[in-house]
C-alpha cells in the first residue's frame, strides 16, 4: 500500500507537494503549497522529483518520478507609454510618413503578452493614424487658416487586448514661414530680489525647408563682462567676501587697501571699479610695489595658495608682443648681489607661469632635480576680461584654479620643468618680494614689469585653501538658469559654460530646443544689484540633410532695474564731557551708539541678522595727534565674539571693514 508521496529539489524552495487522493489506488496529485503564487516574470519553469513510499515499519521508497512544470503567462499587466505627453510640428500642405514615434512597453515577459500589437487614434475625427511600430502621421494636408493645433490621444494594445491609458500629443500646423525665431522678446525688465525671470517663455523657431533636422543647435549668451569684475558679484569688498566665504583668516593680503601698516599700495593708481574693489591699475612700466619684510615673512614652504584677480592683454606695443617679455604679477627675488628668483607668478606670452626654487634641504638634495616652473598655455590671461586665478600648492604637486575651476592638466595645456635647487649664496643677504614687476639685485632696478589690473592678492601660508571656498570667491550673483534637465528627450544635451552666462542646447527636435529654451531664465540674487542693460543674444544653426543653415541672431537685453536704497541713521550723544585723566585711561567716544536701517520693504521684515554692514569709517575734525592721542577699537571684545571686524588708524580718523552684524559694529 503506498502510503505517501514527497518531493524532492535540489533547491529548497520549491513551491509544490504531492496530496494523496486515494490511498488504495496509491492516486494523488501535485498541488501548490499553500499561500504560494507562480510568476511567469520570475520564473518560467520548475523541475523536481516525486518519489512513493510504502507504509512498512522500514518506509521503502520508489524510483524518483521527474516532474517538470512549465509555468503560463497571463495578461497581467496593461502596456505603458515611456511618456504620457509629446509634441510634434506639421507645415501646412504637406503629408507626412512620419510625424512623431510613440512607444509603450508591457512588463508581461512572455512572447504572448510582452508585446505590444498596435496601437490606435482614439480620439475622434481627426486626419490622423498611427500604424502598428506607433509611427503617427497626417492622413491628408492641413492647413494653418483651418486649424492651428490639434490634440490627439493614442493607447496602446498588448496581444492579450489589454489597453494601456491614453498618451496626448500635440501637433502643431505650421504655416509658410521664414527661418528664425518669432516672439523673442526685445527687452527684458528685472526688478531687484523678483527671483528668476523666464527669458523667452513664448518664443518659437519656424523652421520651413521641409526637411527634417538631423540636428538643431543654440546658443545664449548673456554679457555681463562689463559689470564689475565679470559679473555682479562685488556686493562687498574683496576682504569681506573673504570672510563671508569661510576663507582662513591666516591668508596676508599683499594688495590691501592703504592704511596704517599697509602704506605700501598707495601710490599705485586704482581704477575700473568702485572704491570697495581695491583694483589696481599696473602700467607695465614704471610702478610696481615692494611688500614689507615686517608685514609678510617672505619664505615659503611646502604647502600655500596664491590667489588673485586679474585683468590682462597683449600690450599695444608691438616689439613687446614679438619678444613676448616676461610680466611679474609677482616675484620674490635675491635683494643685492644676484638675480635669482625664489618664487614667482607671470604671464609670459600666452602661458600663464609659476616658478618655484626651493632650497636644498641637505648636500645630498643638491644633486636632485626636482620641479619648478609650471606652465600653463591658457586663453583666459590675454582676453582683457577679468578672471580669478589660484595657484595651490602641495609640494611637488600645483594645481591651478581658474574661475573657481580646476584646470585639468593635460600635454595641451600644461609643461611642467625641473631644476636644481637653489644652494646658499654668501652674495644675497635678503630678499625682496614685489606685486607687478620683479626685483633684479645684481642691477639693483625693477624690471619685467606687469601691465593690467589685479585685485585681492593673497598668500595663504603653511595650508592650501579648499576647493569650496575658491569656488565660492567665484561665485557671481547673476547668471542664466535652466531646471528640466529630467524633462529632456533621449538624444537632447543641455550645456553651461563655468560662469553660468552661456547656455547651449543640442537636440534633434525643434520642438524640443524651443520647449527647453521656455525654461531658461535670468537670476540676479544680490540684494542691491548693480542696475542697467545686460545684453542678450542668441545664435541658432540647423543640420539637415547634411547642410547647416545659419539663422537670423536674435537680439534682446535685460534692463535691471535700480533698486531701492536702504537709509541708516546713527543715533547717539553728539557731545562727550571727559576730564583729562579720563581721556588719559581712554574713553569710549560711541557707547550708546544705534545703527538703524530701514530697507524700505512693505512686504516683509528683514531680521537684523541678516542685515551686514560692510565698513565704518569714523573721522577725526581735526585730524589726530599721534603724539598724544589715538583712536582704537575694543580688540578683546572682537576676540571674545568671533567677529570678523577690522580696522586701520590714520591721523584723518578710524576705518572698521569687513562684513558683519549690526550689533557688532555697534560694539
Amino acid at each position: 500500500i503506498i502510503c505517501g508521496y514527497r518531493t524532492l529539489s535540489a533547491k529548497h524552495n520549491c513551491p509544490f507537494t504531492v496530496q494523496m487522493i486515494d490511498r488504495k489506488k496509491g492516486t494523488a496529485e501535485i498541488r501548490l503549497k499553500e499561500g504560494q503564487k507562480l510568476n511567469f516574470e520570475k520564473r518560467i519553469r520548475y523541475k523536481f522529483s516525486v518519489v512513493a513510499y510504502d507504509c512498512g515499519e522500514i518506509a521503502r521508497e520508489s524510483d524518483r518520478a521527474v516532474v517538470y512544470v512549465k509555468v503560463l503567462d497571463v495578461d497581467e499587466f496593461s502596456p505603458k507609454f515611456e511618456k504620457t505627453n509629446l509634441f510634434a510640428d506639421l507645415r501646412e500642405g504637406k503629408v507626412y510618413d512620419s510625424l512623431v514615434k510613440v512607444q509603450a512597453i508591457d512588463q508581461d515577459e512572455s512572447q504572448q503578452y510582452g508585446k505590444i500589437c498596435s496601437y490606435e487614434v482614439i480620439t475622434p475625427g481627426v486626419p490622423f493614424s498611427v500604424d502598428n511600430e506607433g509611427t503617427v502621421k497626417n492622413t491628408r494636408a492641413l492647413y494653418y487658416n483651418e486649424m492651428h493645433s490639434y490634440i490627439i490621444q493614442v493607447v496602446a494594445k498588448d496581444c492579450g487586448g489589454k489597453k494601456s491609458k491614453p498618451i496626448s500629443i500635440n501637433i502643431r500646423v505650421k504655416e509658410v514661414c521664414k527661418n528664425g525665431w518669432k516672439d523673442f522678446p526685445s527687452a527684458i525688465e528685472y526688478l531687484p530680489q523678483s527671483g528668476a525671470q523666464k527669458i523667452a517663455p513664448n518664443a518659437r523657431l519656424d523652421w520651413c525647408d521641409g526637411c527634417v533636422p538631423e540636428k538643431v543647435s543654440l546658443k545664449m549668451h548673456l554679457a555681463t563682462k562689463h559689470i564689475g569684475k565679470g559679473c555682479d558679484r562685488d556686493t562687498y569688498s574683496i576682504a569681506s567676501q573673504r570672510k563671508l566665504c569661510g576663507a582662513s583668516g591666516e591668508s596676508i593680503d599683499l594688495l590691501p587697501s592703504p592704511g596704517v601698516g599697509t602704506g605700501w599700495t598707495k601710490n599705485l593708481p586704482t581704477d575700473d571699479g568702485k572704491e570697495s574693489d581695491q583694483i589696481f591699475f599696473f602700467d607695465g612700466k614704471t610702478n610696481a610695489v615692494e611688500v614689507p619684510k615686517a608685514s609678510f615673512n617672505h619664505t615659503l614652504h611646502k604647502h600655500f595658495t596664491i590667489s588673485t584677480w586679474m585683468k590682462h592683454t597683449f600690450s599695444e606695443d608691438t616689439e613687446a608682443k614679438k619678444k613676448a617679455q616676461k610680466e611679474h604679477i609677482l616675484c620674490n627675488s635675491d635683494g643685492d648681489g644676484m638675480d635669482r628668483h625664489h618664487y614667482s607668478m607671470f604671464v609670459h606670452g600666452e602661458k600663464f607661469v609659476f616658478l618655484l626654487r626651493r632650497e636644498a634641504e641637505d648636500e645630498t638634495d643638491m644633486d636632485v632635480f626636482k620641479p619648478a616652473e609650471w606652465r600653463w598655455h591658457i586663453p583666459q590671461i590675454n582676453d582683457n576680461q577679468w578672471h580669478h586665478y589660484a595657484v595651490s600648492v602641495d609640494f611637488p604637486e600645483v594645481r591651478l584654479y581658474i574661475d573657481g575651476m580646476l584646470l585639468i592638466p593635460d600635454t595641451s595645456n600644461e609643461e611642467i620643468l625641473d631644476d636644481w635647487p637653489i644652494h646658499n649664496s654668501k652674495k644675497v643677504h635678503f630678499t625682496k618680494l614685489v606685486v607687478g614687476a620683479c626685483w633684479q639685485g645684481k642691477e639693483n632696478e625693477f624690471g619685467k614689469y606687469f601691465h593690467g589690473y589685479l585685485a585681492g592678492l593673497s598668500i595663504l601660508k603653511d595650508k592650501t585653501e579648499s576647493e569650496r571656498v575658491i569656488r565660492c570667491l567665484n561665485d557671481c550673483k547673476e547668471n542664466l538658469e535652466f531646471h528640466a534637465l529630467s524633462e529632456m528627450e533621449s538624444g537632447t544635451s543641455v550645456s553651461f559654460n563655468s560662469e553660468m552666462t552661456e547656455f547651449s542646447i543640442t537636440s534633434h527636435n525643434i520642438t524640443e530646443v524651443e520647449r527647453l529654451l521656455h525654461e531658461v531664465s535670468y537670476i540676479n540674487s544680490r540684494r542691491y544689484p548693480t542696475p542697467g542693460r545686460r545684453n542678450v543674444d542668441m545664435r541658432t544653426s540647423i543640420l539637415c540633410k547634411e547642410k547647416e543653415t545659419i539663422l537670423p541672431l536674435s537680439e534682446s537685453y535685460i534692463m535691471v532695474q535700480q533698486s531701492t536704497q536702504p537709509t541708516l541713521t546713527i543715533q547717539g550723544k553728539s557731545n562727550i564731557d571727559a576730564s583729562v585723566k579720563d581721556l588719559k585711561a581712554g574713553r569710549r567716544v560711541f557707547e550708546d551708539i544705534g545703527i538703524n536701517v530701514d530697507m524700505h520693504i512693505q512686504e516683509k521684515t528683514v531680521p537684523d541678522d541678516a542685515l551686514l554692514l560692510d565698513r565704518c569709517t569714523i573721522k577725526a575734525e581735526p585730524p589726530l595727534d599721534f603724539h598724544v592721542e589715538h583712536m582704537t577699537v575694543p580688540v578683546d571684545i572682537m576676540t571674545q565674539f568671533n567677529m570678523k571686524l577690522e580696522s586701520s588708524e590714520t591721523n584723518s580718523g578710524l576705518q572698521i571693514t569687513n562684513a558683519d552684524k549690526m550689533k557688532n559694529y555697534e560694539l
